[in-house]
């Protein structure tokens, strides 16, 4: 359930989770101005600056097989203790002066031992160091390869915003002038300068024209959320529309 998933992920209030997302009033937000500021230039893209929770996940895993090997190759190291112990002796003949002068330490009697162990043949800490290394080896080559994949996808995300907000643009002069084109066919024709079949041919450029361009809004609001994918953005935002939340009008 994707909503149910939106609300784990971002850690909404638990009792969102009851709620049916057909009944959430929703609106278009048109700020893809935001995701063009991510980007910076067209010609000189900003670099990534936060990441997201798939490189995140990524670099967690390698620092835990990090963390993984370095404990195997503490199993495989020489372990050497220092030992000393302290005993006090009663030499008296006497029992009662035996123990006060054990107890009191007048005849001190000192231990000192260094305790060595070397694994020899330890064939599961071998095998747990082999293991480690590979772990750690495949998940170093993870994150740099979905470092790298991040950053490219990074740079396609940007390009494509900046070439849906141009042809979004064109389209937009397109239809404002087919506008214009079928509202001037329709005076010429209310005053006998011009036939039915270019009025209808106006109002049909029209449509079309309508058409292509709100669907380039559709798409630039696909690539503007995107970019706000890909560079861990969009937490923030949700975090930010809890505390002013959209007001909708829910009149009919």
């Amino acid at each position: 359930d994707i909503w149910r998933n939106l609300v784990t992920t971002l850690k909404f209030p638990k009792s969102w989770l009851e709620v049916n997302p057909a009944l959430i009033p929703v609106v278009i937000n048109s700020n893809y101005k935001e995701s063009l500021k991510l980007c910076g230039q067209e010609k000189s893209i900003n670099p990534l600056v936060k990441t997201n929770y798939a490189l995140l996940k990524a670099k967690y895993m390698k620092e835990k097989a990090e963390l993984g090997l370095l404990r195997a190759q503490d199993q495989m190291r020489p372990d050497l203790k220092l030992e000393m112990t302290a005993s006090g002796n009663g030499v008296d003949t006497a029992a009662s002066e035996t123990f006060s002068e054990a107890f009191s330490l007048e005849h001190p009697n000192y231990t000192v031992g260094i305790n060595l162990t070397i694994p020899m043949g330890n064939s599961g800490a071998k095998s747990g160091l082999a293991e480690a290394h590979a772990v750690k080896t495949r998940f170093e080559s993870l994150y740099k390869m979905s470092k790298s994949m991040n950053e490219v996808n990074w740079l396609n995300a940007c390009k494509n915003l900046f070439r849906v907000v141009r042809k979004n643009r064109t389209l937009k002069k397109t239809f404002d002038n087919q506008k214009v084109r079928a509202k001037l066919e329709e005076e010429r024709f209310r005053i006998g300068r011009t036939t039915p079949n270019f009025v209808i041919q106006a109002g049909d450029d029209q449509t079309n024209s309508e058409l292509s361009y709100l669907q380039s809004e559709v798409e630039l609001r696909q690539a503007a959320w995107e970019v706000k994918k890909i560079s861990g953005a969009i937490r923030s935002y949700m975090e930010q529309l809890k505390k002013n939340p959209i007001q909708v009008s829910l009149e009919r």
